[in-house]
Parts: C-alpha cells; sequence; structure tokens
C-alpha cells in the first residue's frame, strides 16, 4: 500500500501531465506513491498516454465536466 497519493486533474494538457508525472516518479519511491489521474474528457493524447502507463490510477469522465466536479472526485481517497 502507498503511503501518499497524488491526485492530478487534467483536460487535454498532454505536455504538463508527463512533466507532472515524471516529476513525481523523480521525487519519490515508486512503492511510497499511487498517482491518480483524473482525465477530463482529453482528446489530445492523454488517454493513450494513461492506458500505456499502468501503475497510473485513472479516473476518465466522458464529458468535461468543469472543476466542480473534479474537486469532488479528489475527496474520493
Amino acid at each position: 500500500m502507498s503511503e501518499y497519493s497524488v491526485v492530478i486533474p487534467t483536460s487535454s494538457n498532454y505536455n504538463h501531465l508527463v512533466e507532472t508525472i515524471n516529476y513525481v516518479r523523480e521525487g519519490s519511491k515508486s512503492e511510497d506513491v499511487e498517482i491518480i489521474v483524473i482525465d477530463n474528457a482529453s482528446t489530445d493524447g492523454t488517454k493513450e498516454y494513461l492506458k500505456d502507463n499502468s501503475d497510473i490510477i485513472t479516473i476518465t469522465n466522458e464529458e468535461n465536466e468543469g472543476f466542480g466536479k473534479r474537486s469532488e472526485e479528489r475527496r474520493v481517497g
């Protein structure tokens, strides 16, 4: 079980998402942190990237439901 969870909401911001995930991975031991991404209807390759990284927990919204909905989802843990 991970000691920390990092929750990253995103919507079609592939480059920034990859940078952020790499930063988290470089700054922590992989067994100490779980990465959770809330993908809010991305259309820029984000979905494919997340599928290729099975260690990332992904919550996928088929519609962009805005910041309020993402904030509620961050409270799942």
